[in-house]
């Protein structure tokens, strides 16, 4: 079986690979840049030269001071902004980088799990028994002018149903020498099959007992009627002419061993069943039935199974049912890619949350947005790397408590560290805890509502704190 060849996410850029950082360097991205910073630089020139122009009036005196002011305060938000679009903006692709690189570990775990089970599946079929019956026929043909009609015989196969169907099956699963070692089955097959002659004037028949598909070795493939071994008429397909007068049953057996890959089903090929059972031992753990038809009896035999199927009377089966080892549920994938790919929106609403708690007429100073990006990208590294050692909560548990502690360095007075922890918790803690919780939607909610609450609250406070400063 091919392994299927892994792409990774379309259309996100992956640093890793020269071409696409190549392909970026040629966008119109940089020259968007290029441009924005040359406006800043020229705002910062012109802000100089007032300040120079103006610097020997004392603020009352010059009447444009205020514009100066509010014109220094809009460049240095603007600075803010611009210095944080291009923190998220490299965040960006760092992290798409990363959802990358976590796409394809995540579908080596998954193709490391399931490549010990893969395979063909070896498949049985069911026997069948027919005759071929003489039939006439008219052809017309141009005779000497005239439209003449010609009789033909030509000979129609006929199959039968089978009385009984008895067949036991044991499988011993092994391991190969590859690396890493492969799931085979080694296959005891015997089947004992009935059949009854319910047609009058027939008496010349066919069993055609086909070998197994998909198998590595077969070895001691017999067919025998009424305890007789049989010599077939065609050894390609198996075929055993046998006569049986009306009225008349006989017995057959068909006994091998074969191995192969870790999968064995019976293929019955819509036909009616009667008097059907087949017992399959699957010695060994994780055995299950294959194909969804549900074995009859399903027994305990050590640390394996024993699987029944058993039908009375005229039962059809579609699809074939036998026995596959699984290979245990898949690991979760998919959430660490998740995060990764809205980790971007984290950052900003971190950010946001940050500037909505600053101080009136205060924006992020460089050191603070550069600090917040560092904090960022290292925790979302930590939890991308550690996520493969430990289940994801358990990394993120002990990375959110370690950042935590960290964002204190925000700030300086003690209030404003707790204001910056708490801030750190509700703009990135709580939303990446929230993308690994199975309940995502409400979870990400209930945590913007915290952060609206805890902004009511913020303002409260300040409004609170500024009455008495204006009553004095």
């Amino acid at each position: 079986m091919d392994t299927p060849i892994v792409e990774g996410i379309p259309k996100l850029p992956d640093l890793t690979h020269p071409a696409e950082l190549l392909a970026l360097g040629q966008t119109s991205l940089w020259y968007l840049a290029l441009a924005l910073g040359f406006v800043f630089c020229l705002g910062g020139l012109l802000l100089a030269l007032l300040r120079w122009r103006f610097a020997p009036q004392s603020p009352g005196e010059n009447p444009i001071s205020p514009w100066i002011v509010s014109y220094e305060q809009g460049v240095r938000g603007l600075y803010s902004v611009f210095l944080g679009g291009i923190l998220v903006a490299g965040s960006y692709f760092v992290t798409a980088t990363l959802a990358n690189r976590t796409h394809h570990w995540e579908f080596q775990q998954v193709a490391k799990q399931t490549q010990v089970v893969e395979g063909y599946r070896q498949e049985q079929p069911a026997p069948q028994i027919y005759y071929y019956k003489p039939e006439t026929y008219i052809v017309q043909a141009l005779r000497e002018g005239q439209l003449k009609d010609f009789e033909k015989t030509r000979y129609t196969r006929y199959t039968l149903n089978l009385a009984s169907s008895q067949i036991q099956v044991k499988i011993t699963q092994i391991q190969d020498n590859s690396e890493p070692p492969k799931h085979k089955y080694k296959v005891q097959f015997e089947g004992n099959y009935t059949f009854a002659n319910t047609i009058k004037g027939i008496h010349q028949f066919r069993f055609l007992a086909e070998k197994p598909q998909n198998y590595e070795l077969l070895e001691g493939f017999k067919v025998f009627k009424d305890g007789q071994e049989l010599q077939a008429l065609v050894q390609e397909t198996n075929q055993f002419g046998f006569d049986l007068p009306p009225g008349q049953q006989t017995q057959f057996k068909i006994s091998y061993q074969s191995q192969g890959d870790a999968r064995w089903v019976y293929n019955a090929y819509n036909t009616l069943l009667s008097n059907f059972k087949l017992q399959v031992e699957a010695p060994f753990p994780h055995a299950q039935y294959a194909s969804g038809i549900l074995p009859q009896q399903t027994q305990e035999q050590g640390a394996g199974k024993v699987f029944v199927w058993e039908f009375k009377d005229n039962v059809s089966v579609l699809n074939p049912f036998g026995v596959f080892t699984s290979s245990g549920a898949a690991p979760k994938t998919g959430s660490m890619s998740r995060i990764l790919l809205l980790a971007p929106g984290i950052l900003v609403w971190w950010l946001f949350l940050l500037m909505l708690t600053q101080r009136p007429h205060n924006w992020l100073g460089s050191h603070e947005l550069f600090l917040v990006a560092a904090l960022f990208l290292s925790g979302i590294l930590a939890l991308t790397y550690g996520s493969r050692l430990l289940p994801a909560w358990q990394a993120w548990s002990g990375i959110s408590l370690l950042l935590l502690a960290l964002s204190a360095g925000l700030r300086k007075s003690v209030a404003e560290r707790g204001q910056a922890v708490l801030v750190a918790l509700l703009g990135f803690v709580l939303p990446v805890s929230a993308l690994l919780s199975p309940y995502t939607g409400i979870s990400l909610a209930l945590t913007a509502l915290a952060a609206v609450v805890g902004l009511l609250i913020h303002y409260q406070t300040q409004l609170a704190s500024a009455q008495p400063s204006e009553k004095n």
